[in-house]
């Protein structure tokens, strides 16, 4: 029987429920796990902390995600929000776009060849500029050249 090497799999979202959870699910099958972690959510990782590896990164800052998915074979992109406060400048654009932007840079950088992104579904309760957002997200993987699958669940 021949033994291939498990999928090496980059996470954004460490520390939040989605994140973890996927990181679980893929560690369970026996893909090699790495996780970005918000600076100062470190210790949201409980236990996940000691059976994988993280980093710490801010998905809104290039600069930090530098290098941070080198000999990845995938990212699955979490990060995202559909509570906008632009009084913080935290629109939906910023929450959402702005963030898939940075790390489908950082695929293309790293040379990462596949980028999964969690989009969303449309839904009567849902905010039309969070799903332009996630929209917009959607057609720059298009326009980059990056391979790419999009989830778009439905919100629950």
């Amino acid at each position: 029987m021949i033994k291939t090497a498990p999928k090496r799999i980059l996470v954004t979202g460490g520390g939040t429920f989605l994140g973890d959870n996927i990181a679980s699910a893929l560690l369970a099958e026996g893909a090699d796990v790495t996780l970005l972690v918000r600076p100062g959510a470190e210790d949201r990782l409980g236990s996940l902390r000691q059976r994988l590896r993280w980093w710490s990164a801010d998905v809104w800052n290039p600069a930090s995600l530098k290098g941070r998915a080198r000999g990845q074979q995938v990212v699955i992109h979490t990060v995202g929000g559909m509570k906008a406060d632009p009084s913080q400048g935290l629109t939906h654009h910023y929450l959402n776009f702005i963030s898939a932007r940075n790390v489908a840079n950082l695929c293309i950088s790293s040379g990462v060849p596949h980028m999964i992104l969690l989009s969303a579904a449309r839904a009567p309760w849902v905010p039309g500029s969070y799903i332009a957002s996630k929209r917009e997200a959607e057609a720059y993987l298009d326009r980059v050249g990056l391979k790419h699958t999009i989830i778009s669940a439905p919100i629950a």
